[in-house]
């Protein structure tokens, strides 16, 4: 995904702001989600293919609304309402990785993950009560190797 900060020339301006607004859907109203109808990234986000340079690129849907509205920022574009197609620029804000991942985690929204911080505490405090770790990956419904991950601090090392 290109990651390129784009800023189209005036000449060319409308014609983007036209091929992108007709990607969304707006019926929630000015405050609700609008919801990008286009192509989709692996990971669930909008994207928005666009020529430059004679070539096709993909960028984020969410970070060209962003752009479109305000300026174009090399930090994170982040979603205050959790809703990955979500390209409303009332929903976004610019932000350090950092700030997204800590915002992921108090929200415990990480997509890739399918425990909580609370349950990672239990985990850990059941691992040291002597529970095994088979035991405690059958409970939790994860592996065996993510459990030994979560009680040697290899992930979730934050907490």
């Amino acid at each position: 995904m290109a990651k390129i900060n784009y800023k189209p020339k005036a000449r060319n301006f409308e014609y983007l702001r036209q091929k992108f607004e007709a990607k969304i859907d707006k019926k929630s109203g000015k405050n609700g989600c609008w919801l990008w109808t286009g192509s989709l990234s692996n990971q669930g986000y909008g994207t928005f293919m666009h020529w430059k340079d004679g070539q096709s690129h993909p960028y984020l849907a969410h970070r060209i609304a962003y752009q479109l509205k305000y300026d174009p920022t090399k930090l994170c574009v982040c979603h205050a309402c959790d809703n990955k197609l979500c390209v409303n620029p009332a929903h976004l804000f610019a932000g350090t990785q950092a700030l997204n991942m800590l915002d992921k985690v108090q929200k415990e929204r990480n997509n890739t993950q399918v425990l909580t911080a609370n349950q990672v505490k239990k985990i850990r405090g059941l691992a040291k009560q002597g529970v095994s770790h088979s035991k405690l990956a059958k409970l939790f419904l994860v592996s065996h190797s993510n459990i030994q991950h979560i009680v040697k601090r290899r992930s979730w090392t934050w907490l």
